[in-house]
């Protein structure tokens, strides 16, 4: 199964490097940085699901990704919804805390 995953995550970035790489890092921590548009979004949403569908993260585990938007968090909400039972798993519960504008 877990060759199914990385072949769905790898057509799905057609050959970027540097998110394929974040994507599949063992590291326990990953933080991307980049311009407006360049994928920052889809890649935290593969890389939390390719952490659950491999069991990498256990279900039962928390994860944390920050966005400094609220149309990020709802759109990583949104894809990892829909994304997930493509990989073999149905049911995740998702919370999402909006950031606070100061």
């Amino acid at each position: 199964m877990e060759l199914d995953i990385k072949a769905l995550i790898l057509d799905e970035h057609e050959g970027d490097n540097s998110q394929i790489s974040a994507i599949f890092s063992e590291f326990p921590r990953i933080m991307l940085e980049a311009p407006a548009g360049c994928g920052k979004t889809k890649t935290m949403v593969s890389k939390v699901a390719y952490v659950l569908a491999t069991n990498v993260i256990p279900m039962n585990k928390k994860i944390l990704a920050l966005t400094f938007s609220v149309n990020a968090a709802y759109k990583m909400k949104k894809d990892i919804t829909e994304k997930l039972p493509n990989m073999g798993i149905s049911a995740v519960a998702i919370w999402f805390i909006s950031p606070v504008n100061i």
